[in-house]
């Protein structure tokens, strides 16, 4: 929390500038998201889906797995265990 989600969307909003399609969140530290993180995910999610651009999310924590399916986030964003996984999935979305 705190200035974590707004560091957040600005450093996808400048991946997105800067013509990036495909976005890894590693959300390996994260111990919690309150609904501004939520907010901020899903900004982060429209703001890369305008630009023609994938997010996916890695390293989920059981708990931020169980808070993504509860909110029903989960049917927006890919999620994989590992870097390399991810990597692959944009591989054979192409």
């Amino acid at each position: 929390t705190g200035a974590y989600p707004s560091l957040l969307r600005d450093a996808v909003c400048r991946l997105v500038r800067r013509g990036e399609t495909h976005i890894v969140l590693n959300l390996r530290e994260v111990t919690s998201i309150d609904s501004g993180g939520l907010g901020v995910l899903v900004a982060c999610y429209t703001r890369a889906t305008r630009a023609d651009a994938t997010i996916v999310l890695i390293n989920l924590s059981p708990r931020i797995y169980e808070l993504l399916m509860v909110t029903n986030l989960l049917s927006i964003f890919d999620v994989f265990d590992s870097e390399a996984e991810a990597i692959a999935s944009f591989a054979v979305a192409a």
